[in-house]
């Protein structure tokens, strides 16, 4: 199969994901009788349950933001109702440096087809800002591309493109550096988000844009009423600052005394360099 062949092939199911505010992509990973399933990024659709989704360049559906992950940048929209044609996911684990991936999503917000842009695996790394296995890659990703596959030459999905990295630290320019969450990471996710059970946390509406993602800064702390982090699980916080979720302790400090310990926090500090104040 030809380059061109493959991308006609998988164009049906590579949407495109339209806000108020914003304009990115989307793939369609499983559909169920007229219902489709659609893996994009979270910065796509922040801010919003409903969400227009145009597939394959000519029908228009309304979709439904069904759960979101701030952290790992992923969302699942589902749409109905209509004949939808899913791509399968490839096995991102036997990827090595030097493979041929390609890249395809509505950059710029463009009207007409989504742009296709072709390249190498440059790494693979684990990226502690998304808690995420990312693939790293020269293939171009501009704003608009967020959201969307990278594939392997048969048309399996690799991965979600997501961020670029512009200009290192002291500010000098980058090229070449985009990243997708491997398709590990998003497989591992979709359960959770297909279910609206990945605890949601409302973020400001952005545009479409892939960033570098910021080193993380002491986050403030809060009053009494409030303790960080969860009780179990994932340490949550905002990759874009560094900042933890609060979370309501939901009790008074005049009706009960509170005490706790934790021997894991200074493990998630070092991978994170987040800053924990003492609680007691």
């Amino acid at each position: 199969m030809t380059l061109s062949d493959m991308v006609n092939q998988v164009r049906p199911a590579v949407v495109r994901i339209g806000t108020t505010t914003s304009v990115g992509t989307g793939v369609i990973f499983e559909a169920t009788g007229q219902t489709a399933y659609v893996i994009t990024n979270e910065h796509v659709v922040a801010g919003h349950r409903q969400v227009t989704v145009v597939v394959n360049d000519s029908d228009t559906y309304r979709g439904t933001v069904l759960g979101d992950d701030p952290v790992r940048d992923l969302a699942v929209v589902s749409i109905c109702c209509g004949n939808f044609h899913p791509l399968p996911f490839g096995d991102a684990s036997g990827l090595r440096a030097g493979d041929e991936v390609i890249a395809i999503g509505y950059a710029l917000g463009l009207s007409g087809q989504a742009s296709i842009t072709r390249g190498i695996v440059s790494a693979i790394r684990y990226d502690s800002g998304h808690l995420s296995d990312v693939i790293q890659t020269d293939a171009a990703i501009n704003p608009g591309n967020s959201g969307g596959p990278m594939l392997s030459r048969s048309g399996e999905i690799l991965g979600i493109n997501t961020f670029t990295i512009e200009q290192s630290r002291s500010g000098r320019p980058a090229e070449g550096l985009g990243f997708a969450v491997s398709g590990s990471t998003v497989q591992a996710r979709i359960p959770r988000l297909r279910t609206a059970a990945a605890n949601p946390t409302p973020t400001p509406n952005r545009r479409p844009q892939p960033t570098r993602t910021p080193s993380p800064r002491p986050s403030t702390p809060g009053d009494d009423a409030f303790i960080f982090g969860p009780v179990s699980g994932d340490l949550r916080h905002d990759p874009r600052n560094g900042n933890v979720e609060s979370f309501n302790a939901g009790v008074s400090m005049l009706d009960v005394a509170v005490s706790g310990t934790s021997q894991s926090v200074p493990a998630i500090v070092r991978l994170l360099g987040l800053w924990i104040p003492d609680t007691k």
